[in-house]
């Protein structure tokens, strides 16, 4: 496959994107539509919607005039989220896709990318926020030290035993009644912390 290929299967958000230039934020979410582009076309209305359904469904779209090294540390993540959705690929691979955004809008891309994963395509995450996992992800492969420390469903993977090996925390996991769904609450009792 050549790289436009790839990139018509694969988005990809890094966990640092700098942009250096001050490209408008429309300008940035359309550079996840180059591999559908020749070298010397113009954008289509299909790549238009594209983008317009990515500046919505992330919470940008009234800004979408504005520069992108304007915006807050959260604004600048859900344009980079929109650059990535508006390629429309199958797979989706996010490095810490949650950097910088408030609560209201992690759980808003949450359901967004486990939309996304319902309707058929790949949804890769990496991701230190444990309770997000335990309610948004199907499958855990847990890293210790750059190696698989364990990997399957959620619930057999986030457990008090494994939690404590991979991090050095005491864990509770318990039911939300409001939710039905596990969440993960942590106290940290690092042994090496402890006064002697």
């Amino acid at each position: 496959m050549n790289r436009k290929d790839i990139a018509r299967c694969v988005g990809y958000l890094a966990q640092n994107n700098s942009t250096p230039f001050p490209f408008k934020v429309d300008e940035t979410v359309m550079m996840g539509r180059y591999p559908y582009l020749s070298r010397f076309t113009s954008e289509t209305s299909d790549d238009w919607r594209a983008v317009n359904q990515a500046l919505k469904a992330v919470d940008v779209e009234s800004i979408r005039d504005r520069h992108i090294n304007e915006l807050s540390g959260g604004e600048h993540q859900r344009v980079l989220l929109a650059r990535t959705l508006s390629g429309e690929t199958p797979v989706l691979l996010l490095d810490e896709p949650f950097t910088n955004m408030d609560i209201q809008h992690c759980l808003k891309i949450s359901e967004i990318l486990k939309e996304h994963a319902y309707a058929g395509h790949s949804v890769v995450i990496s991701i230190h926020d444990l309770n997000l996992a335990f309610q948004y992800c199907d499958r855990i492969v847990l890293l210790l030290q750059g190696r698989v420390l364990a990997n399957g469903g959620t619930e057999d993977v986030l457990t008090p035993t494994l939690i404590k090996q991979a991090f050095q925390v005491e864990a509770i996991i318990h039911e939300n009644q409001g939710s039905g769904k596990h969440v993960l609450m942590s106290s940290i009792k690092n042994e090496a912390a402890k006064p002697r």
